[in-house]
């Protein structure tokens, strides 16, 4: 448990590191190559030197030593997993993790996933009253479509939009307001702009997407955080609103 540097939340939890996802705009994979020697210490299932390999590759690695950890005394909001997807999450790893989160209803857990039907796949996991169900949306036309018709397609597409509690609109890359009625239990909406990949690269918000959201969440009651990084391309309200305990 370390103390985060992502403003919105109070801790990073952290107990996988890696993905096999191909975002472009990833910024894990960086931290993963420099950290890997210190992280492969913090957990048991292989060697440092298999453990520091599959870290510096990205690959999913359980780091069981962290559950083991103390949290902190006050209420926080703790993101879980900064470095990781759960959708690449083996059993075992979600069975423990959601045992850490049940222990601890003193404090939220909240949750990212690009593919929210891991949510459905593992319902009785992640139905738990202390933790939010998060996913991100980009606004990117490409990313979205792929990201509707695999995750969202099919019987349960109400289902697992109505069980999302917060969105991470970071990067934002496009319209993002066009998708949020599709989530009618929405408690948080936190948007930033993009921040791995090439500087050089880097696509800016567009001030009308920014203001689409605003616009939205004011409407609606919803919270809403906009990053630091993000008011160079917004000269509105300043937006750093958290939504109210869960449980």
């Amino acid at each position: 448990m370390v103390k985060s540097k992502i403003e919105n939340f109070d801790f990073a939890l952290n107990p996988v590191i890696g993905c096999l996802g191909t975002c472009p705009f990833c910024y894990a994979r960086i931290y993963a190559k420099r950290f890997s020697d210190f992280w492969s210490a913090q957990q048991s299932s292989f060697s440092r030197e298999e453990a520091r390999t599959l870290i510096k590759n990205f690959k999913p690695v359980f780091m069981n030593k962290r559950l083991l950890q103390p949290l902190p005394k006050k209420y926080s909001r703790i993101f879980v997993n900064p470095l990781s997807d759960p959708l690449y999450w083996k059993y075992e790893w979600l069975f423990k993790i959601a045992d850490l989160i049940r222990a601890h209803p003193e404090h939220d857990f909240f949750i990212l996933t690009k593919t929210p039907a891991v949510y459905e796949r593992n319902r009785a996991l992640f139905e738990i009253p202390n933790l939010w169900r998060g996913v991100t949306i980009t606004g990117d036309p490409c990313i979205d479509r792929i990201y509707r018709e695999i995750s969202f397609g099919g019987k349960r597409e109400t289902g697992m939009f109505a069980g999302i509690d917060w969105i991470m609109a970071e990067p934002l890359l496009g319209n993002v307001k066009k998708h949020l009625w599709r989530f009618p239990n929405l408690r948080w909406l936190v948007a930033g702009p993009q921040n791995g990949g090439k500087a050089a690269e880097r696509r800016v918000p567009h001030y009308g997407d920014i203001a689409d959201i605003v616009e939205y969440c004011h409407a609606h009651h919803i919270p809403l955080w906009i990053k630091r990084r993000m008011m160079d391309c917004w000269d509105g309200t300043e937006c750093r609103h958290v939504p109210r305990r869960k449980t």
